[in-house]
């Protein structure tokens, strides 16, 4: 029993991004661990900044962060969580909020 596997494939939601909002879907790591994934936890970063949590407690695979600047790189990384802790981040992807 452990912690869940890192989420893959983050990839952003094209019919919901525009200038100021972000769609997100990722998929479950293959192995939860031992334990069912309780939820997920978002970072993200503007260029030249550092991470933050913008959001825990994500059920399901798809978020969406809104009041996002127009024209702006965002990076954004998912971790699971089980009942022994959080995974680590996924990969990070780039997205530009047009």
């Amino acid at each position: 029993m452990t912690y869940p596997d890192v989420p893959i494939n983050l990839v952003n939601v094209p019919s919901i991004t525009n200038s100021r909002q972000i769609g997100l879907l990722w998929s479950e790591g293959v192995s939860n661990g031992g334990s069912e994934v309780i939820d997920y936890r978002i970072t993200y970063r503007v260029s030249g900044e550092i991470f933050t949590n913008i959001v825990s407690g994500i059920i399901g695979t798809t978020y969406t962060e809104m009041g996002l600047d127009p024209g702006t790189l965002y990076n954004f990384k998912v971790q699971a969580r089980n009942v022994y802790g959080l995974s680590d981040y996924s990969a990070e992807i780039l997205i530009l909020a047009a």
